[in-house]
């Protein structure tokens, strides 16, 4: 008998068929989010279902970290841009695992919790969105694909 289950890359649809027929609903929901992938459907059915997003990418997705926009809020708010780049997906209400093997970096990337993005800096971050992925590509996946 499982008490706990998460999932990774599932968006709303795969989400709906899974919640028919799932004893164990999923606690939380792993997806590629960061200002260049917004998906704010996928966001929002978890919130409405009591999954937890849990982001990856919030740094390292391609390009993130060159993008003008990230460096001048960085500036704004004395902060890194990795850190800004953390920042807006904790506002955005996700929980968010930065991988790094250095101890500066890992020291760093937890300092988040004594600055906030107002609400336009964390907007400028949000346009960003091209609903582009640097990871799997799941656009392709399915659903129907489970057996019951």
């Amino acid at each position: 008998h499982c008490r706990h289950i998460g999932v990774s890359n599932y968006h709303t649809a795969h989400l709906e068929e899974l919640l028919e027929y799932a004893r164990s609903p999923p606690v939380v929901n792993q997806i590629e989010h960061h200002p260049f992938n917004v998906d704010r459907d996928t966001v929002r059915f978890c919130r409405m279902h009591g999954i937890v997003v849990q982001a990856y990418g919030s740094i390292n997705a391609r390009g993130l970290l060159d993008e003008p926009v990230v460096h001048r809020i960085a500036e704004e708010v004395g902060r890194t841009p990795a850190q800004v780049l953390l920042r807006w997906a904790l506002q955005e209400g996700a929980m968010v695992l930065p991988k790094s093997a250095r101890e500066e970096r890992i020291v760093s990337n937890a300092r988040l919790w004594d600055f906030v993005l107002s609400p336009l800096q964390h907007n400028r971050l949000s346009e960003l969105n091209r609903f582009e992925r640097s990871y799997l590509r799941t656009d392709d996946d399915g659903v129907g694909l489970f057996t019951r």
